[in-house]
Formats: C-alpha cells, sequence, structure tokens
C-alpha cells in the first residue's frame, strides 16, 4: 500500500451542528476576505451604470449604427477578473483552503467538489494534491499496491478483510479508497539504462 496515500488518512468525525456552524462561519469569513483586485472587480459588478456600458457596447459599434456587447467596459472588466484571479492564488491551493472567488471557473468548482468528497473520504491535503495535480506515482508504488490489493481481494486468508470492506467498514473501505487513487495515477516511467 502507498506510504503516502496510508499516513495521511484522517479520522471521520461527526461534528455537533454548533461547531458545524462555526467552521462554516470561519470559511465564510476567510471567503469574504478583500484584496484590492478584488475589491475593484466588486465594485465594477456593483456599478448599474458601469455594467449598462457592457451591455450596450461603450466605444465600439457596429457598420449599421447600433452597438455592440462588450466594448472597452468589457475589456476593463475582464482585467478586473484576471487581476482578482491572480491575486487570490493556485487554484489547487485556493480548493485545499475551501476558498472560492466571486467568479470561478467550472474547473475551480469540481476541484473544490474533490477536496470535499476526498476530505469526506479521510484523505489528507498531500494524497488530494496528488489527485488534482496528476503526480504520478513510480511504477515501485504502483506495483505494489496492485499485487497488495488483488491479495487482498482474491486470498483465501483475507477473507475477513473482504467482508468489512463488503459491508463498508470504515477502514477497509478507506484503504481501498487509498489503493484505488494509486492505481489510477499516471505511473512515472523509469529510463531505461
Amino acid at each position: 500500500m502507498s506510504e503516502r496515500a496510508v499516513s495521511t488518512m484522517q479520522p471521520f468525525t461527526v461534528q455537533s451542528a454548533a461547531d458545524a456552524k462555526t467552521q462554516l462561519d470561519a470559511m465564510i469569513a476567510q471567503h469574504q476576505r478583500a484584496t484590492p483586485a478584488a475589491a475593484k472587480l466588486s465594485g465594477m459588478l456593483g456599478d448599474a451604470a458601469f455594467l449598462r456600458t457592457i451591455e450596450h457596447g461603450g466605444q465600439h459599434g457596429s457598420s449599421d449604427g447600433h452597438g455592440l456587447p462588450g466594448g472597452s467596459s468589457f475589456d476593463r472588466l475582464q482585467e478586473a477578473v484576471t487581476g482578482a484571479r491572480a491575486e487570490a492564488g493556485d487554484p489547487i491551493s485556493r480548493a485545499l483552503a475551501g476558498q472560492l472567488a466571486d467568479i470561478n471557473s467550472s474547473g475551480d468548482l469540481q476541484m473544490k467538489l474533490t477536496v470535499d468528497a476526498l476530505r469526506g473520504m479521510g484523505m489528507g491535503d498531500d494524497v488530494i494534491r496528488q489527485v488534482l495535480t496528476g503526480e504520478p506515482v513510480s511504477r515501485d508504488e504502483h506495483d505494489r499496491v496492485r499485487r497488495w490489493k488483488n491479495e487482498v481481494m482474491t486470498g483465501a486468508q483475507h477473507e475477513a478483510f473482504r467482508k468489512a470492506y463488503l459491508a463498508g467498514e470504515p477502514n477497509a473501505v478507506s484503504q481501498m479508497n487509498h489503493a484505488a487513487i494509486v492505481l489510477s495515477s499516471p505511473v512515472k516511467e523509469e529510463a531505461a539504462s
């Protein structure tokens, strides 16, 4: 079994409603932190007159005299979005921190959902980062985990593990989930000597 995946297992804990609300409030407060680029973007999105210039084209126009959507206002908005994203930092680190921006790509949202799902299965941040970046595992690690999985799923001496896994016992399910991550990761091929 992968040392990285096994060594970072986190036990699942049930929270009280009050603890969950406290944690949610902290996450919301962290998300609402103000930065210069985020403040600029929020100001633009909150300005109805500015948004109308995007809708009606601003300085750009078509040959029939009608304004085209966008114009220089749209360009300014795109620059603000780019600045806010750059200021917010690496999307994987933001997803691991539980942060979403005011405007998110579908990839950012999918990363956040993946982080939440993997954490719910007891995965640690280093395993989650490995999954999100597509970091390859060594051929040796992949082969060891494949042999372990084949042995526990077919070996007569592992009947108790199979029953526990099929019954949904958390430790057995967690071990198989970690094995699935290693086995579905790309394999780093070693250079032939």
